[in-house]
């Protein structure tokens, strides 16, 4: 059973999220969320503490892609290796770019092939 946590950065919303958590729901996906604007850190020791598979994020399109850019790859740096970064949301898509370990999901409708795509690389695990 995968475990996904959601966060944002910069929302003031929390629509993205709440759709997303949905969706992962109806896959039969754990979710547990830590909410909006939560910070890097603490993301990172959640992830290490409760051994998350996924870390999933959502950006507006109000962010700037330097700011997602530099927000992931900070997060990235403090991951397991083993931990994805599946961000998704309006701007996501160019703050992603040249990151490894971190996969772009512009749109909800990808999270159903992500979602059966990991099963499938983890389903010895």
């Amino acid at each position: 059973r995968a475990t996904f946590w959601r966060w944002g950065i910069g929302v003031l919303f929390g629509l993205g999220l709440l759709m997303a958590q949905a969706l992962l729901a109806l896959e039969g996906c754990h979710c547990l969320s830590l909410g909006p604007q939560t910070p890097i850190a603490d993301i990172a020791q959640a992830v290490q503490a409760e051994r998350i598979d996924i870390v999933a994020l959502s950006f507006t399109s109000v962010m700037g892609p330097q700011a997602v850019h530099l927000g992931l790859k900070t997060l990235r740096a403090q991951l397991p290796a083993t931990a994805q970064i599946w961000a998704g949301g309006r701007g996501a898509a160019q703050g992603v770019r040249g990151l490894a370990g971190v996969r772009a999901l512009p749109s909800l409708g990808e999270l159903h092939p992500e979602v059966a795509l990991w099963r499938t690389q983890h389903a010895s695990v």
